[in-house]
């Protein structure tokens, strides 16, 4: 297989894992879990589950100070502020308008990439994130009822930190292990939302078996494998490709809703996921039509 094509499935992996999330915290919430306590045991058994690994193996899980210390602080900084503002929107406006507004992303991805030269900008590639994105709009049936101006703004905050997330954070990863990378992720998050829970009295572990069985989904599928897919596609293919195929991620949200819950999918959401996927092999396509032309 080759690179770009590895690059491609390991990015639609991510964002298959990270479309499954909203289903396991749709079971947990209704098993009892509150959304302090998923996140907590969501970060820190991720955490812990990165390093048992890594001490079994013997293998070297040490970087320089600094190298450590940045990616601490894309957990904590990237990854808590992102979910903090992502939260916060919820709670005012729309979940699905949140949603949209959080993948604005790829498109900030892709212009601040453009703009510091690490990436260039063509016609597939443009081609492929307006699909994308035209397609996204679709399969969410988003509504602007009801929205507040203050929600807006931290929907629009959560794809702000998030670019800066995945555009720095692109450069201190692509060097590195994706494995060992994701641990000190993983063990920034966990700090921040360890604090948080200790400080704010808010975590609680009277779960049921079932409701166990759904975090660890989200511990296993929607943040181990989804994390370290999504930097591995990143290293493959760029940061900006992998943000536009990780845009798979609400169709497979909107199957496994119809799957697990009976969700009936409309017309219009076969035709956005239809989009979605259009703009992933457009954007194969123009790494396919580049290949052949160094050959």
């Amino acid at each position: 297989m080759s690179k770009e094509k590895l690059g491609t499935t390991v990015s639609l992996v991510s964002g298959a894992s990270f479309g499954a999330l909203a289903i396991f915290a749709k079971f947990s919430y209704a098993g009892g879990a509150n959304i302090p306590s998923v996140l907590f045991l969501r970060f820190f058994c991720a955490a812990l589950i990165f390093w048992i690994y890594f001490l079994l193996k013997g293998e070297k899980i040490a970087y320089e100070r600094i190298v450590i210390v940045k990616l601490l602080l894309m957990g904590a900084l990237g990854y808590g502020s992102m979910s903090a503002f992502y939260l916060l929107s919820v709670s005012r406006i729309p979940a699905a308008l949140t949603g949209v507004l959080l993948y604005l992303y790829p498109a900030m991805v892709t212009i601040v990439t453009v703009m510091l030269r690490q990436e260039r900008f063509n016609l597939y590639k443009g081609v492929a994130l307006a699909a994308t994105f035209i397609g996204m709009l679709l399969v969410l049936g988003i509504s602007f009822k009801n929205s507040d101006m203050l929600g807006i703004i931290y929907g629009l905050c959560a794809p702000c930190v998030y670019t800066v997330y995945i555009v720095l954070g692109s450069r201190v990863v692509k060097p590195l292990d994706p494995l060992r990378a994701t641990m000190y992720i993983m063990t920034g998050a966990a700090i921040a939302y360890t604090c948080f829970g200790l400080f704010s009295g808010a975590l609680s572990f009277s779960f049921s078996p079932f409701t166990w069985l759904m975090i660890a989904g989200i511990i296993l599928i929607s943040t181990i494998l989804a994390v370290v897919c999504f930097w591995w596609g990143v290293a493959l293919v760029g940061p900006s490709r992998a943000s536009i195929i990780s845009t798979v991620e609400p169709l497979v949200t909107v199957i496994l809703a119809w799957v697990a819950f009976g969700e009936v999918l409309t017309g219009v959401q076969l035709v956005g996921g239809g989009l979605i996927m259009l703009g992933v092999i457009i954007q194969q396509q123009s790494d396919d039509i580049k290949a052949a032309a160094k050959m």
